[in-house]
């Protein structure tokens, strides 16, 4: 799943990946349509070492800012890899 938000990412434009980056608040999930959304596969994502998110601050957020957070994460890379 986590494979699947990265490809929807990238399949935008530079410029759409900097309204995301630009926006925080604003709500994206609108890009995972189609995409089964896997809560441990998040939380995994957020706890692996190169993230460093722990517990308690996974525990704080709700299943759409977690998705935001993703999409935030790879529209970011997708930026810094241009």
């Amino acid at each position: 799943m986590i494979n699947q938000i990265e490809k929807a990412v990238n399949s935008l434009t530079i410029k759409q990946c900097e309204i995301i980056v630009n926006n925080t608040h604003d709500d994206f999930t609108s890009l995972l349509k189609g995409i089964e959304i896997n809560q441990s596969e998040i939380v995994a994502f957020f706890k692996s070492n190169e993230r460093g998110y722990a517990d308690d601050e996974i525990a704080e957020l709700d299943e759409t800012t977690l998705l935001n957070s993703v999409i935030y994460w790879f529209a970011s890379e997708r930026i810094e890899n241009k």
